[in-house]
């Protein structure tokens, strides 16, 4: 019997700072500590089978991530309309990063603590209704993301720009139901070891 212990008393502070003005503008700003811990099935100690090519393998020694997030945000407002600008600049300690092995014909795949992230980037979204029963939010976000750390005793670095972006259309029928129609694109994400498409 091995045993798994992690102990912490972490400090997770958050505020917010808001000024509102005619015309519907706002201004606001925020800074945030969170702790991201990981989910049950990667901590499991028993490996598992997801398909014929691919194994789990769990990670009970698997910390969970400590994420510092500053943002600064403008909206402006007119009726039930509104077009926001989100800037952000994110980092994690103790990142946890998904690798994947291959060994034969199977991928052996694994979450580990891997180092630290920084996130720096930009949203722009909107919430516009076109007429009574159409409304459209349109959203679209860039960053620039930096890992690093240690894998296999290598110091690794992987950067790079990441693209999302998403279109969501909700239609008001007149039998008070709602229609939703949803569209999204992830663009490529570097990672340790690839790209992600």
């Amino acid at each position: 019997d091995y045993q798994y212990n992690y102990n912490a008393i972490g400090w997770y502070p958050s505020f917010s700072l808001a000024k509102n003005w005619k015309e519907g503008h706002t201004l606001q700003g925020s800074y945030s500590k969170r702790i991201n811990r990981p989910a049950d099935f990667q901590l499991n100690p028993f490996p598992g089978l997801s398909d014929g090519y691919v194994i789990w393998k769990p990670n009970p020694e698997l910390k969970p991530e400590q994420a510092s997030s500053y943002e600064l945000n403008y909206q402006k407002s007119w009726g039930e309309s509104f077009v926001l600008i989100e800037t952000f600049y994110r980092e994690t300690l103790d990142e946890m990063e998904r690798i994947d092995e291959i060994s034969g014909d199977t991928i052996i795949r694994i979450v580990i603590n891997l180092g630290s992230e920084t996130d720096a980037g930009a949203e722009i979204a909107a919430n516009i209704k076109l007429s009574k029963w159409w409304t459209i939010n349109p959203s679209i976000t860039l960053s620039q993301n930096f890992l690093e750390g240690i894998y296999q005793n290598i110091q690794t670095e992987v950067s790079g720009i990441e693209t999302r972006a998403s279109l969501n259309n909700t239609f008001f029928l007149p039998t008070k139901t709602r229609l939703q129609i949803m569209a999204n694109y992830n663009g490529p994400n570097n990672e340790i070891n690839g790209t992600r498409e």
